[in-house]
């Protein structure tokens, strides 16, 4: 069985995401291919800035953008998706 994925809608183009969701289950939830080779939200992330970055921070990606919601440590765990 698959582990649930905490994953909130808070409209029809923003959602909060674990920063550990996998890509692939990610691309299911916003329906549309997201063209990363990285295994995770968070990977893609650190892919962009080149570490992890602080709680409230902002990063544009190519197809949505993130802020960070909420870091414990050097894991991700509130990530809020907004979808351009």
């Amino acid at each position: 069985l698959f582990p649930e994925i905490n994953i909130k809608w808070l409209d029809k183009k923003k959602l909060i995401v674990p920063g550990d969701i996998l890509t692939s289950d990610l691309e299911v939830v916003m329906g549309r291919t997201l063209g990363y080779d990285m295994p995770t939200l968070q990977a893609i992330i650190m892919e962009k800035t080149g570490r992890i970055p602080e709680e409230g921070e902002k990063i544009d990606l190519d197809v949505f953008s993130v802020e960070i919601l909420e870091k414990e440590y050097s894991k991700l765990k509130k990530v809020l998706i907004e979808i351009k």
